[in-house]
């Protein structure tokens, strides 16, 4: 029942940061100008690839932001062992390429690992909680008065 009402500007200026840094690296990649490379494999100019970042950026802060609001009404926190549990499976499934645990830690950050750390506990919490219920099947008054409708 939470609303998202706006979005903290340096949040959304360090994730479309690291976006658009991702992208040009893939351009490099690929010996391509940075515009070239997104008309080709986009079909975007650098203003429509800006706007879709927004709207990508305010995506993912949503989602980060009802997790950390989950975390804070439910009391989780990322301990030094949850951190260390993840740290080890994260080098299991990404590790590839670093050698060690702090190469990894450095490729990536303690922070965009804490962060992460917390949102698989909530999603966990979550899953652990969460009641399903199903919806009640249409009862036929309703179709009637739907197939009324649609005849009128």
């Amino acid at each position: 029942n939470s609303q998202i009402t706006g979005y903290p500007q340096e949040l959304m200026d360090y994730e479309a940061a690291n976006v658009k840094v991702y992208y040009e690296d893939m351009a490099e990649a690929y010996a391509m100008e940075f515009p070239d490379f997104l008309s080709s494999f986009f079909g975007l100019t650098e203003e429509d690839f800006n706007a879709e970042v927004e709207l990508l950026c305010q995506q993912n802060l949503q989602q980060e932001l009802y997790l950390k609001a989950i975390a804070e009404t439910e009391g989780i926190v990322v301990d030094d062992a949850a951190y260390e549990e993840c740290l080890a499976n994260y080098m299991t499934i990404y590790g590839e390429g670093y050698a060690t645990e702090e190469e990894f830690v450095a490729a990536y950050g303690e922070d965009l690992i804490r962060v992460s750390v917390m949102q698989e506990l909530v999603l966990d919490f979550l899953t652990e909680n969460a009641v399903v219920t199903e919806a009640a099947p249409e009862t036929e008054a309703v179709s009637e008065a739907a197939e009324a409708e649609t005849e009128a």
